[in-house]
């Protein structure tokens, strides 16, 4: 019997015989290197709460923050460098996670360069629900299982996002993605940068975004920001709690069908410090997908929830919950050029703009929002606009520049 095939409550309770350390000796050096190793791998890659924080941590700074290829190959096959098994377990993972986001980009250049569209989608299922409003629910779309890391739940997210553009790839490929950048930038990684990419700490969505933008070519992250009600509204629109709720979950309804039957995207929503994904709704009832673990059952992780949109949102909305300030929604979108070619669709800015070789310009960093609205700290551009209702928030994360050369019109 292998080692790692005892059965410990087997050995508790007595139904076999615990083996002496001889014969665990014994059995040890009977075991080839080669499945050896492949145990190891099984055991590493089921309990990595033992050891891939510490990995992560006894890391250099710029191993742990770049997906260069040439770099982490040439660290894992130094012969003097001080590397873990864990360790180079951990980086050849990264390797693999960066290597298909790099195939991603080929193939939708390629199909750019033929004039396809880089990804996919299934049309939604559309109808129209008991109260006589819009049914939108997402086809095609499955969260794969449970969050495996304490605070893993964007990636859950954006895993069943991958879904929906036809990309079957895991939550943890997404967390293992790393930039393809120099050792120098890697080393220069703000704190902000080296916690989210490798503490396990609460990670917004939006501020993510490389990690699943990477995978996806020609492809935007939008969010949307609903302030919950506070002293401010009420005085400025003379809205009671509950008006301001009602309206406000209507513009949500409104917001979330643009998203689900548009875009073709579930939308991730921040639930205190917990992200669910929605994939439909039908009436009032909002449908999601969760991935904080309910059974042991991981084959019950694609199970679809439902509740009302009072339910969910309501008492955040009317400013019930004194550490909520208000709801987060983000989906993604296909970039789409203007007429002229020279201006990104659903992007409210003047500055940003494609050059004739397909090259995009961000918005400079002298540009600023307007005073009156309300700015975020995010590794990425962001542009914001307010309405008297609610603060919606648009910021398109970076995309990588060889995917967009050719979007299409």
């Amino acid at each position: 019997m292998a080692l790692s095939k005892l059965d410990p409550v087997a050995l508790i309770l007595g139904q076999i015989q615990r083996p002496t350390d001889e014969a665990l000796r014994s059995r040890f050096a009977e075991i080839s290197d080669e499945l050896l190793c492949t145990q190891y791998n099984e055991y590493l890659d089921s309990h990595k709460n033992y050891w891939l924080q510490n990995a992560k941590d006894t890391l250099p700074k710029w191993a742990r923050n770049t997906g260069n290829a040439t770099l982490l190959s040439d660290y894992m096959n130094d012969p003097d460098s001080p590397l873990t098994y864990e360790q180079k377990r951990y980086l050849g993972q990264v390797l693999q996670s960066t290597s298909i986001a790099g195939t991603q980009q080929k193939l939708g250049n390629v199909s750019m360069d033929i004039g396809r569209r880089p990804l996919e989608t299934t049309e939604p299922q559309i109808g129209v629900a008991l109260d006589g409003t819009e049914k939108v629910i997402s086809r095609d779309v499955h969260q794969k299982d449970y969050q495996t890391s304490r605070n893993g739940c964007w990636s859950c997210f954006f895993q069943v996002l991958a879904s929906s553009r036809g990309l079957d790839i895991t939550q943890e490929q997404i967390r293992n993605y790393r930039p393809n950048i120099s050792k120098a930038e890697a080393e220069e990684a703000i704190e902000e940068t080296d916690k989210a990419y490798n503490a396990d700490t609460f990670n917004n969505a939006i501020d993510m975004g490389d990690s699943i933008l990477s995978f996806l070519p020609n492809t935007m992250l939008s969010e949307l920001s609903v302030t919950a009600y506070n002293e401010l509204i009420a005085k400025e629109t003379g809205l009671s709690a509950e008006e301001y709720a009602n309206a406000a979950m209507q513009k949500i309804k409104k917001a979330l069908i643009h998203a689900l039957k548009d875009e073709k995207s579930p939308v991730g929503i921040t639930n205190g410090k917990h992200f669910l994904t929605i994939v439909g709704i039908d009436g009032n009832k909002i449908l999601y997908k969760n991935s904080q673990e309910e059974t042991a059952d991981q084959a019950s992780a694609d199970v679809t929830h439902e509740k009302t949109i009072q339910e969910l949102f309501g008492d955040v909305l009317q400013g019930k919950i004194r550490d909520r300030k208000g709801l987060d929604f983000t989906y993604a979108s296909e970039i789409k050029l203007s007429k002229d070619g020279k201006t990104l669709f659903g992007v409210p800015s003047d500055f940003v703009t494609v050059s004739a070789q397909g090259k995009v310009s961000p918005q400079p960093h002298g540009i600023r929002l307007p005073p009156s609205s309300r700015t975020r700290r995010t590794r990425s551009t962001a542009w914001a606009s307010r309405s008297p209702v609610w603060d919606v928030w648009r910021t398109p994360c970076r995309s990588r520049r060889s995917a967009i050369r050719r979007p299409m019109a």
